[in-house]
């Protein structure tokens, strides 16, 4: 089946993603022009395919955070091991880059959650990941919105303090 999530981000624009279809069949992200009620015409613009593998996501889900004209979200399959992606995308299309590529492991998060819906604060994204971690119960993680200095900065435990993040 595929997910669409909606958000609306600006004006008469919503945008949203697919979790399926689009050119490789990994998923979009779109974007559509709502007329006013007096008038216009409705248009559909497809900003953006995954292509799924390395440097690619693959399953976009949650809802894309805007800043500027600048749309970030997760994927939550893609990238070197599959295990997800954080990207970012111009309003209009342009500049589609990856920021991170989860890994999984102790090291990292892996499978960003399928509510994901990322926080910023300043310059600096905020998300969770329901797996990966030390021990292997998900994370949060933080990254700048250039892709630099991405960090996990807790591993959820279980027994202590929940696993599994969801949102």
């Amino acid at each position: 089946a595929v997910v669409t999530t909606w958000a609306l981000l600006t004006g008469a624009n919503y945008y949203g993603m697919t979790s399926s279809g689009g050119a490789h069949g990994y998923g979009t992200i779109f974007k559509r022009h709502v007329p006013s009620i007096v008038g216009g015409s409705t248009t559909y613009t497809l900003l953006h395919s995954f292509a799924g593998g390395a440097g690619g996501g693959r399953q976009p889900y949650g809802d894309l955070l805007l800043s500027g004209s600048t749309l970030y979200g997760v994927t939550r399959l893609g990238g070197a091991s599959n295990k997800g992606v954080i990207f970012k995308i111009g309003t209009d299309g342009t500049g589609f880059a990856v920021l991170h590529e989860f890994a999984g492991g102790s090291g990292d998060g892996e499978y960003p959650t399928w509510n994901a819906k990322l926080a910023l604060s300043g310059t600096t994204l905020y998300g969770v990941c329901v797996g990966g971690g030390a021990n292997g119960n998900g994370t949060i993680f933080s990254i700048k919105t250039d892709g630099t200095d991405y960090a996990k900065i807790h591993d959820f435990e279980s027994a202590t303090d929940g696993r599994q993040p969801n949102g």
